[in-house]
């Protein structure tokens, strides 16, 4: 458990810097549960964790100052964006952490003391480019269904829990494994999934065979007698996996021929429902109220997992069917008089396939996809990719390319994507322009999906008031 966890003795007062990100503002939230004092420190920008934070008893820093650590700091961890820790070097000129460096104090990136939390528990990884946050969701979910009471830590907002994280009571510990900065190599899963895999982050990884040797190295990890269950329809996947034991590694997917798999499938009254078969046999039908082959793919590795660890059936039935989703991931916001959908879709194949899954919930439907691109290096590399899997609606509402800290300038532009988009492509600079564009043009059952993994979903909040 963790609250006898060893890199916890002795320590009361936590600072966090970076808070507001997704995996930072996870660790805030169980820290607070295990009854630490919890201080942190970001940048003045709005994000979607403030509502995160707003619930917990943590004091927040705006701005960066080396006098938000005083000396009742016992410990501090800093997100990848503002440590190096490889190197012990401050990035983007962060004084708290070159303050705790020099000075020698108790710091830790994020992934570090992570990954010493994990180290101490039945670690289950979920890694892959695509679907980590459901796929660690539903899995803790019905874990928690199911009597096993594990930590999880996710990336989004699971709205049954009203956070992204919970502290449980037995050793298991339900991880989402974030690849950024090879953050994953800290751990060392007794379960690993390898979902979908597709090049990303190119401001770190200089090519796609660059990253994917952080995942082979990942699953060299593994903790002997470990098993993998990896993605077998997709082949990036199963290259990450060829140096595992053969007899250890499950292959899951919609295609024929793996070990975990889906038999029959069809859409009914909003729901996915699908027959399960495991080695060979018959487990069960089931029913998900998520769209799309990915999101399928996402609930079925967590039926595996849960079915390896002797989860009792009806618990899984159950959790697949009430599961009420995260923030961001195909959350619902408004259904009349037309459809108003957010989504953290911003790669290509996650655009194809959640617009695939729209298509197919609401075929009928005239459908808009507002997406705001993310990052100047991610976009550049992805361009022409994420003009294809865009086509898939039938109008595609372009914002301006989101700039996160670490990257505030580079050589292309959203009016790009609105070029290759053709007829399709509309450009509206900000947030407030798409929505009075959007208000204007919409009609009745018409559907709205807002995509994007950075600051689009005041788009989805605007149009659903």
């Amino acid at each position: 458990m963790l609250k006898d966890s060893i890199i916890l003795k002795d320590v009361k007062k936590v600072h966090l810097i970076g808070i507001k990100g997704r995996g930072v503002v996870s660790l805030a939230n169980l820290l607070c549960h295990l009854g630490l004092e919890v201080t942190g420190s970001d940048t003045s920008e709005t994000y979607l964790t403030d509502k995160l934070l707003s619930r917990l008893p943590v004091k927040v820093f705006e701005g960066f100052n080396q006098e938000n650590i005083t000396a009742a700091t016992d410990l501090i961890v800093s997100s990848v964006v503002y440590y190096d820790y490889r190197n012990h070097l401050p990035l983007l000129n962060n004084p708290e952490v070159d303050h705790s460096l020099k000075n020698h104090l108790n710091i830790y990136a994020y992934p570090q003391f992570v990954g010493k939390l994990f180290q101490e528990s039945r670690g289950i990884a979920i890694s892959g480019t695509h679907g980590k946050t459901t796929t660690t969701a539903l899995t803790g979910l019905i874990f928690e269904r199911g009597g096993l009471d594990p930590t999880t830590i996710c990336g989004g907002e699971i709205i049954e829990w009203e956070a992204n994280s919970r502290v449980g009571k037995s050793n298991y510990f339900i991880l989402e494994a974030d690849e950024y900065r090879e953050s994953f190599l800290n751990y060392e899963p007794e379960i690993l999934v390898v979902g979908s895999l597709s090049y990303d982050h190119p401001d770190y990884f200089k090519s796609f065979d660059d990253y994917l040797s952080a995942y082979v190295k990942l699953v060299k990890q593994v903790k002997p007698g470990g098993i993998i269950f990896v993605l077998g329809d997709n082949p990036n996947s199963l290259k990450a996996v060829e140096s595992f034991d053969k007899n250890k590694i499950i292959t899951y997917g919609v295609s024929k021929g793996m070990d975990l798999t889906i038999p029959e499938r069809q859409v009914n009254n909003g729901f996915q429902q699908f027959t399960v078969q495991y080695n060979g046999k018959y487990v069960g039908k089931f029913s998900f109220p998520l769209p799309g082959v990915g999101y399928l793919q996402n609930a079925l590795v967590s039926i595996g997992i849960a079915l390896e660890k002797g989860v009792n059936l009806k618990a899984i039935e159950s959790s697949l069917k009430d599961y009420q989703g995260t923030k961001r991931r195909f959350e619902l916001k408004r259904r009349t008089p037309y459809l108003v959908i957010d989504d953290y879709a911003g790669l290509p194949r996650e655009i194809e396939t959640t617009l695939k899954g729209v298509r197919e919930f609401y075929p009928k439907s005239t459908i808009w996809a507002v997406f705001q691109p993310h990052t100047y290096s991610r976009t550049e590399a992805l361009l022409e990719d994420l003009a294809k899997s865009l086509n898939y609606a039938d109008r595609a509402v372009i914002l301006n390319i989101y700039a996160p800290p670490r990257e505030k300038e580079g050589k292309v532009h959203s009016l790009d994507l609105v070029k290759l988009l053709g007829k399709k492509g509309i450009y509206q600079k900000t947030n407030s322009e798409a929505v009075d564009y959007l208000r204007n043009e919409v009609k009745d059952n018409d559907v709205i999906i807002t995509m994007g993994i950075g600051e689009v979903w005041p788009v989805a909040d605007a149009l659903s008031l």
